[in-house]
C-alpha cells in the first residue's frame, strides 16, 4: 500500500527556488526518496529531520518541480513519473460557507487517513468521478514492485499530485463502491419512530421517493432500457451534475428542468467503438453527426492511424492534415491536454496507431523492422499508454504496416497487454485470405495476451461469403478457450476506405509521393492498370463507387460506380481509377459494394459483436460539411436499432446492450454502459417506433429520425 498519497505543487523551483509566474510552464517528476537529485535538493531538510523521520521517508515518494531554465539540467531518466503543465497562481480563499461534504473533500479526508485500506476502492471510484468532472487530469499510470497498478492524477486548479491505487474492480463490484460513496456523501438521517418496508417488486417497479435536493434534469415517463439487456421497465431518473443521482418514480421531486419522455425509451449514451473523429473532434467539439445518432462516446485512433505519436517522419492522414487545428502536438500527453482544452461533448477514448509507431521510428520504409527499431516502437507505445492511449491498433491492409511481420506485431501486443490495454484490428486481409487473417491475430492475442478486437468483422466478396461460418467457428473457439475477443461491425453491406487500397502493392510503397511518380511514368502506369485488371473480376468495377474528392476535376464522379466513369470516358475502369487518385493526390475516399445482406444480419447477432460507425465525426454546416462521407456518419445506431425492430433481429433490450454495457465490458470503460445510480449520466432517449436512418450513399448527410433527447455527462447535448 503506497502510504504518500498526495502531493502539492511547489510555488517555486525546487533548484533555483525561484517562483513561478501564473501561466509559466513548468515540469514535474515524482522519484523515490532515495534518487539521488532528491538527496541534492532537500539535502537540508533531509539533514533536519529527526531518524524516525529519515527512516519512514526512505521508501517515500517525492514530487520535484522545476523552471524551463533549470529543466535543461534535469537528468532525463530516473523518475516514477514526469510531466509538463502550467503554473496556476492560487486563487484567493473563498467566503466562508457552510460545510458540505463534495465527492473531492472526501477523497482527500480519506487519503489523510493514515490506514485506508478498507477505502482503496472507494479513493479509487472518487478519483475516477473527478476525472470525468475533469477536476483530475491522469497523468501516468505505473506499476508498483507487487504488481499493482498506481495511477497519478494532477488536480487541474491546484496542480496537486495524488497517487491512487487502481484495486482493479470487476464491474459487479463498482455498484456497491458507489452505493458506499452515496452513503459517505450522503449519511441518512435517523428515524428511530418509523422502519420502512422495501417493494418486493422494487427493482422494476420502484417506490416513490422522497427527494430532498432539487435534480438538475429528470427524465420523466420514460421506458428504461438500462444496457444490460434485462426486460425494460418504466421509471424517472433524476440527473445531478455529471451523475445519475435516482432512479426511481420523481413524481414529486424538483428539477430545473423536466424531460418528458413519455413512449420513448430511455437508455445509456451509445458507445461508437470504432472512430475516426481523432483530430476532427479539435474542430467541432460539438460533434453535431455522431450526438444526433445518441454517441455519447468515442473510441477513435483506429486501423492503425491516430492523433498520436507524431515524431520523426510521422504526419497525420492527408484528410485530417488538411485543416488547421487550435494547437499542436507530438504525443499523447499533449494530445490529451489539447482534448481537454476542447471539452468535447462526446467521451473520447484514444489508441495509438501502429501506423504512427512505426512511421515516427522508420518513416515509411517497407521493409521488416530491425531488432533495434522494434524495440524503439515499444519503447514510444509505452510512453504512449502511460499518457493516456488506451490500447494500440492495427491497419494491416495500409502501407507501411502492411510490410509488418507478425513478430513485430507480438512485441507491440506484448507491451500493450503489460500495461492493461487493449488491441484493436483492421486485419491483413478480409477477402480471399480471411480465415489466415483470423488466425494470425488471435494468435497475437493468444501469445500477447492482449484483449482483442476484430474491427469491422466482414467477409468481403462475394467468392468469400461462404467463409463466415469458419470464420465465426475460430473466434468462438478462442472465446470459449476464455480468450479475450470481441468484434464490431457497421449495419452497411459497403465499406468506405480509401480508393487507392485497390492498386497493387508494389504501387504504393513509399507513401504518397512515392505513389504519384509511379503513376507519371507511363510504362510504369501501364503496367500498373494491367495488374489491376487481372487482380479484379470484371464484375468487380460495378461494385465500386467514389465517396469524397479533392480535386474540382473529381466532384463530378462522387456517388458514380468505377464502370460507369470508365464507359463514359472509353478507358478501362483500371485507367479511371488511376486517374481519379492521381488527381486528388491518392486522397480519394470510395465505397465497396462487397457484402452479403445474410452475412450481415448473422455477424451482428452474434452476442460478442457490438456496433461501430467506422467513420468521423461531420457536421452539418461550417467546418467539416463539404466531403462526401459515408452514411454510416451519419447513420449507424439508428440503422441498427431499425433494422432490429424491422426485422426481429434481437429484442430492443438487447439491441441497446450491443451499443452501451457490451462495448463498457470490453473496453474496460468504467461508470457508463449502464443506467445505474453514481454511473455518469450520458443518457439518450428514443422513440423506437420512429427511429431510423435517413442516409444515403448519394446524400449522406441526413439527420436520422426518432432521436429525441442525448445527454452528455450531464449536459444537454441535443
Amino acid at each position: 500500500m503506497i502510504e504518500w498519497n498526495l502531493k502539492a505543487r511547489s510555488h517555486s523551483c525546487n533548484k533555483c527556488t525561484r517562483g513561478f509566474k501564473d501561466g509559466e510552464r513548468c515540469h514535474s517528476v515524482v522519484a523515490v526518496f532515495e534518487n539521488p537529485l532528491v538527496q541534492t535538493l532537500l539535502a537540508d531538510k533531509i539533514a533536519a529531520s529527526s531518524e524516525e523521520q529519515k527512516k519512514r521517508r526512505a521508501s517515500d515518494y517525492v514530487r520535484l518541480d522545476f523552471c524551463p531554465d533549470c529543466w535543461d539540467d534535469v537528468p532525463a531518466a530516473g523518475w516514477i513519473s514526469l510531466w509538463h503543465s502550467a503554473y496556476t497562481a492560487p486563487e484567493p480563499p473563498p467566503p466562508e460557507a457552510l460545510p458540505r461534504e463534495t465527492a473531492e473533500s472526501l477523497l482527500r479526508k480519506l487519503m489523510e487517513k493514515t490506514d485506508n485500506e478498507e477505502y482503496v476502492s472507494v479513493i479509487f471510484i472518487l478519483a475516477v468521478m473527478l476525472e470525468c468532472r475533469k477536476i483530475l487530469f491522469e497523468r501516468q499510470v505505473q506499476q508498483s514492485p507487487d504488481g499493482t497498478l498506481v495511477r497519478i492524477y494532477e488536480h487541474k486548479k491546484t496542480g496537486e499530485v495524488m497517487l491512487i491505487t487502481d484495486p482493479d474492480l470487476s464491474a459487479d463490484e463498482i455498484p456497491g463502491v458507489q452505493q458506499l460513496i452515496e452513503t459517505l456523501l450522503n449519511p441518512p438521517e435517523p428515524d428511530p419512530g418509523k422502519e420502512q418496508e422495501e417493494s418486493p417488486n422494487a427493482d422494476k417497479e420502484p417506490a416513490a421517493i422522497t427527494v430532498k435536493n432539487d435534480f438538475d434534469v429528470i427524465f420523466e415517463g420514460g421506458v428504461l432500457v438500462d444496457g444490460s439487456g434485462d426486460p425494460s421497465w418504466k421509471a424517472d431518473i433524476g440527473v445531478r451534475g455529471e451523475e445519475i443521482t435516482e432512479i426511481g418514480d420523481l413524481k414529486k421531486a424538483s428539477a430545473e428542468t423536466r424531460l418528458d419522455c413519455s413512449d420513448m425509451c430511455v437508455a445509456p449514451g451509445f458507445i461508437d467503438v470504432h472512430s475516426h473523429s481523432d483530430t476532427y473532434i479539435l474542430l467541432r467539439p460539438d460533434a453535431p453527426s455522431k450526438i444526433r445518432q445518441g454517441v455519447t462516446t468515442e473510441i477513435v485512433g483506429q486501423c492503425g492511424s491516430s492523433a498520436s505519436p507524431l515524431m520523426g517522419d510521422a504526419r497525420l492522414p492527408s484528410d485530417w492534415a488538411a485543416h488547421t487545428y487550435p494547437g499542436q502536438w507530438q504525443n499523447a500527453s499533449e494530445y490529451k491536454a489539447l482534448l481537454a482544452e476542447a471539452d468535447p461533448l462526446m467521451n473520447i477514448i484514444f489508441l495509438t496507431g501502429h501506423r504512427n509507431l512505426r512511421m515516427s521510428v522508420m518513416g515509411m520504409d517497407t521493409r521488416p523492422a530491425t531488432k533495434d527499431e522494434v524495440n524503439d516502437m515499444v519503447r514510444l507505445l509505452a510512453s504512449e499508454l502511460e499518457n493516456g492511449s488506451s490500447g494500440f491498433s492495427t491497419g494491416l491492409i495500409y502501407q507501411p504496416s502492411r510490410s509488418a511481420p507478425v513478430e513485430e506485431i507480438h512485441a507491440l501486443a506484448s507491451e500493450c497487454a503489460r500495461q492493461g490495454g487493449h488491441y484493436a484490428t483492421h486485419m491483413r486481409n478480409e477477402k480471399n485470405y480471411l480465415l489466415e487473417a483470423i488466425d494470425e491475430a488471435l494468435k497475437t492475442a493468444e501469445i500477447s495476451g492482449v484483449p482483442l478486437q476484430i474491427s469491422h468483422f466482414k467477409t468481403a466478396g462475394q467468392q468469400n461469403w461462404h467463409l463466415a461460418d469458419e470464420a465465426i467457428a475460430r473466434i468462438e473457439s478462442a472465446r470459449e478457450k476464455g480468450m479475450h475477443v470481441f468484434a464490431d461491425r457497421y449495419p452497411y453491406t459497403a465499406s468506405g476506405t480509401d480508393l487507392d487500397i485497390i492498386l497493387p502493392d508494389r504501387a504504393t510503397r513509399g507513401g504518397n509521393d512515392e505513389s504519384l511518380k509511379r503513376l507519371a511514368d507511363s510504362s510504369t502506369r501501364k503496367a500498373i492498370a494491367e495488374e489491376m485488371m487481372k487482380m479484379h473480376l470484371p464484375e468487380y468495377w460495378r461494385t465500386v463507387m467514389v465517396g469524397a474528392t479533392w480535386s474540382p476535376e473529381n466532384a463530378d464522379f462522387s456517388g458514380r460506380y468505377i464502370q460507369e466513369i470508365a464507359d463514359e470516358a472509353g478507358i478501362t475502369p483500371a485507367e479511371a481509377v488511376l486517374q481519379i487518385v492521381e488527381k486528388d493526390k491518392m486522397r480519394t475516399v470510395a465505397f465497396f459494394f462487397g457484402m452479403s445482406d445474410e452475412n450481415l444480419r448473422r455477424i451482428l447477432s452474434l452476442p460478442w459483436v457490438m456496433v461501430a460507425s467506422d467513420a468521423s465525426l461531420r457536421s452539418f454546416e461550417g467546418v467539416l460539411s463539404d466531403d462526401h462521407p459515408h452514411p454510416r456518419a451519419f447513420g449507424t445506431f439508428p440503422r441498427f436499432l431499425q433494422m432490429c425492430r424491422d426485422e426481429n433481429l434481437m429484442t430492443m433490450e438487447e439491441a441497446v446492450r450491443r451499443i452501451t454495457s457490451l462495448p463498457a465490458e470490453a473496453f474496460g470503460i468504467k461508470g457508463r454502459g449502464l443506467l445505474r445510480k453514481g454511473f455518469v449520466a450520458d443518457i439518450v432517449a428514443f422513440d423506437y417506433a420512429e427511429v431510423k436512418d435517413n442516409a444515403t450513399y448519394s446524400k449522406p448527410r441526413t439527420m436520422p429520425g426518432g432521436i429525441k433527447h442525448v445527454m452528455c455527462r450531464g449536459k444537454p447535448a441535443f
